[in-house]
């Protein structure tokens, strides 16, 4: 698995504003225990790490040392990717995980970003690419009220979650859902959630999501807030 955290390169070559000026990275097991692997300014001598990015398709880091990548393999499990700025700096900043397994090898089965989020320009995004030459299906959701029983009590009170395709000129909406239940499938979302090891929605809870079958290509799951800025989760789940 390829992981990035990328901050200097948004500014000068995405434009983006406020980009974090050197992103650390640590990467940990979920549920705790030591610390795996841990980068601040990625090696850009060494050619595994270039092969990766090409083979992945992943921008070139060239000519911004100051971004983190690691690259190792995992065996089966959940894993965190924490990102935050050298000398307690913050900013924007990208962070990416890539599959680069092949053939019989594990494969990457569920992206999660937990953020702030709000509405507009606060919204939470998460691209993911579908490889290959079939359709896949993803359960794909956005979390608020769902996250208050594992402690975390400054949620989305009312997230509403955005799927749009990237891939040509010009972003186009594909589908959108306000409350899970709402989405007309609530047997199909309840049984995908099971399947993929998803923790379970309350009947009433405001939280959104969706089920989706997709061509190969390019995405982005966006995460909005009816009711201000607070924390909430953004996920993408592949369905076998």
């Amino acid at each position: 698995v390829l992981v990035r955290a990328v901050g200097p390169k948004l500014a000068t070559d995405f434009g983006v504003a406020g980009a974090l000026a050197d992103p650390m990275m640590e990467l940990d097991p979920v549920g705790g225990g030591k610390t795996l692997e841990t980068n601040d300014n990625w090696d850009s001598t060494n050619p595994s790490l270039t092969q990766a990015f090409a083979l992945t398709g992943a921008f070139p880091l060239q000519g911004s040392p100051l971004e983190s990548c690691l690259l190792r393999s995992l065996p089966a499990g959940g894993f965190t990717a924490t990102v935050h700025g050298a000398k307690e700096q913050l900013g924007n900043c990208l962070v990416e995980a890539y599959d680069t397994g092949k053939g019989s090898e594990g494969r990457l089965l569920n992206l999660s970003t937990r953020a702030v989020c709000g509405s507009a320009s606060s919204s939470v995004a998460m691209g993911f690419s579908v490889s290959g030459k079939v359709s896949r299906r993803f359960l794909i959701r956005g979390i608020g009220p769902g996250l208050l029983p594992y402690g975390i009590n400054s949620v989305v009170s009312d997230p509403v979650i955005t799927l749009y395709d990237v891939g040509g000129t010009h972003p186009r909406k594909l589908y959108e859902n306000d409350d899970w239940e709402d989405f007309g499938a609530g047997a199909i979302l309840s049984a995908a959630m099971a399947s993929t090891g998803a923790f379970t929605l309350g009947p009433l809870s405001r939280d959104a999501a969706m089920v989706v079958t997709l061509e190969p290509g390019l995405y982005s799951a966006i995460i909005s807030s009816k009711s201000g800025k607070a924390i909430a989760l953004v996920e993408v789940y592949e369905l076998r």
